[in-house]
């Protein structure tokens, strides 16, 4: 899924089909260029909200406890949310959250957290395929119209995003009916 894709059915959404034709242009005009630009803004805070709110962009880590702290700031990423973290045998082990480290009990651990997704640019490729286009651009409709104070708008691509997120949020899983019995 390209991020062009997602912007111009988003300008679709939003009654900016003039911009379409643009978006892969070179030639585009300063107003242009500043539509373009918000809506590649709204795309962006979407992908946050659904990786921070729905579904976690996890990475696991291993690390080395010095005095029993672990500096975020040493971590590869700014953890959002910690799912886990385990010793070298697998046993979960027990810590202590701070502002700007965590207090951990053992010498090395393998930390599961989240983090935010980097910002991504017009011409960048998405590699999510848990969402269609549709979905994100239900969000970026909905960012977009709430930027310009149009509520009521934006409330009606805000029910469409929720409902299409909660379809693919939903568990999906075979369901087992009990065997009949003769009384």
């Amino acid at each position: 899924m390209k991020v062009s894709n997602v912007i111009a059915l988003a300008c679709q959404f939003t009654e900016n089909e003039d911009l379409i034709d643009f978006i892969e242009s070179e030639e585009k005009s300063e107003e242009q260029v500043k539509k373009i630009n918000l809506l590649l803004k709204c795309f962006n805070l979407v992908r946050s909200e659904v990786a921070s709110d729905y579904f976690p962009i996890l990475v696991r880590e291993g690390v080395e406890v010095n005095n029993f702290k672990v500096l975020y700031k040493d971590l590869q990423n700014m953890p959002i949310n910690i799912f886990s973290i385990k010793d070298e045998f697998g046993k979960s082990v027990r810590y202590k959250r701070f502002p700007e480290h965590m207090m951990i009990f053992a010498r090395k651990v393998f930390i599961t957290y989240s983090v935010l997704p980097v910002d991504l640019e017009l011409n960048s490729e998405e590699v999510s395929s848990v969402f269609s286009e549709r979905v994100y651009a239900y969000g970026v409709a909905r960012e977009y119209y709430i930027m310009q104070s149009l509520t009521d708008e934006a409330e009606i691509w805000e029910e469409r995003f929720k409902a299409s997120l909660k379809s693919l949020y939903r568990r999906k899983s075979n369901t087992f009916m009990p065997s009949r019995r003769w009384i």
